[in-house]
């Protein structure tokens, strides 16, 4: 009797640990994400205010669609609309015009 309270004792604690190893994991990755979201959207920040200097506007008149700095970005700049396209490696970028659809929405 004493040998099966110990293999119980034993194998619970074994799925313990392994549960908390998971735990541990997880949480790991959720701050690794939130760290890389962190960093993607100081990088719009920088966008914004190189966009404005570029553009000669203040960078309040200047509005975008994400948080997050990646091509295809759809940028509001005095009222026109217009698509971002990054290079490759994200240091330089080139805006094209867009058009919407319906404008009044």
């Amino acid at each position: 009797m004493k040998h099966r309270i110990k293999t119980k004792y034993r194998d619970l604690s074994i799925i313990l640990l392994l549960f908390i190893i998971l735990e541990i994991g997880i949480q790991y990755s959720n701050y690794q994400i939130n760290q890389s979201k962190h960093t993607q959207s100081s990088q719009m920040v920088g966008f914004i205010e190189r966009v404005a200097k570029n553009e000669r506007t203040n960078k309040n008149n200047i509005f975008v669609n994400s948080t997050q700095l990646a091509d295809g970005v759809i940028v509001k700049i005095k009222g026109d609309y217009y698509k971002v396209n990054l290079s490759a490696d994200q240091q330089s970028y080139t805006l094209t015009k867009s058009y919407l659809i319906n404008p009044e929405k």
